[in-house]
C-alpha cells in the first residue's frame, strides 16, 4: 500500500495541470499561449542518513511543456532524467557484481510564474513521480539486475531568459525525493533554450 501512495500522488500532480491546459487562455501578461523549455546541466546529489544513494555530481536533462493559464502564469508537465552517483569495483570472481550505476527519472506537473520585459525571471515549482533506478552489472554469464525505487518528489527553481521566440536561459533548481528511508536532495545548475 505504501508504494501506491507516491504513484497516486504523481498521477494527481500530472492530471491537474493537464486539465488546466484545456481551459481557454487569454493573451495577457508575459505568457504566450504555449511554450517549452529544454535544459541540461550539473546535478549535485546529497542525501539524508539511511539513503542508499551516495553523494556526488552528475549530469541531467529536463523538458518542460507549458500553456498559459493566467497573466504571467503557466501550467504544464515536465520530464527529467539524470544520472546518480554509483559504485564501481573489480569482480572477485566470474559472475560477481562489478558495480552499480544509478539514475533518476521524473514526471511532474509544473506551475511557472515569469515577469514581463526583455529579461524574464522565472519561478517554477513541480510535484510528481520520481523513479530511482539502480542497475547492478555482472561479469560474463549473468545479466544485469535493475531495481526501481518509486517515490513522490518536488522541485523549486529560479532562473532567467530573454523574451524572444527562442532564447537561452539559466536556472538553479532544488529537488527533494521523499521516502521513509531514502530521502534524497539534488541541486542542479541548468542551461538551455526557452521556446516562447
Amino acid at each position: 500500500m505504501r508504494a501506491q501512495r507516491p504513484i497516486a500522488t504523481g498521477c494527481v500532480a500530472l492530471v491537474a495541470p493537464i486539465a488546466l491546459l484545456l481551459l481557454p487562455v487569454s493573451r495577457a501578461g508575459a505568457e504566450t499561449p504555449c511554450s517549452a523549455v529544454v535544459t541540461g546541466g550539473l546535478v549535485s546529489v546529497s542525501h539524508r542518513d539511511g539513503s542508499s544513494v551516495p553523494g556526488g555530481t552528475t549530469l541531467g536533462v529536463w523538458i518542460d511543456l507549458l500553456r498559459a493559464a493566467l497573466p504571467n502564469w503557466s501550467v504544464g508537465g515536465e520530464v527529467g532524467y539524470s544520472g546518480l552517483p554509483g559504485s564501481y569495483g573489480v569482480s572477485a570472481y566470474v559472475g560477481a557484481p562489478n558495480g552499480t550505476s544509478r539514475s533518476m527519472f521524473s514526471a511532474s506537473g509544473v506551475v511557472r510564474w515569469r515577469n514581463e520585459g526583455p529579461v524574464r525571471v522565472h519561478l517554477l515549482g513541480t510535484i510528481g513521480y520520481y523513479d530511482l533506478a539502480a542497475r547492478t552489472g555482472y561479469d560474463e554469464g549473468r545479466s544485469d539486475e535493475v531495481e526501481h525505487d518509486r517515490r513522490a518528489g518536488f522541485s523549486l527553481s529560479i532562473g532567467f531568459s530573454g523574451s524572444g521566440p527562442v532564447m537561452p536561459g539559466f536556472r538553479l533548481r532544488w529537488q527533494d525525493v521523499v521516502g521513509p528511508d531514502r530521502d534524497l536532495n539534488a541541486v542542479s545548475l541548468e542551461a538551455g533554450l526557452h521556446f516562447n
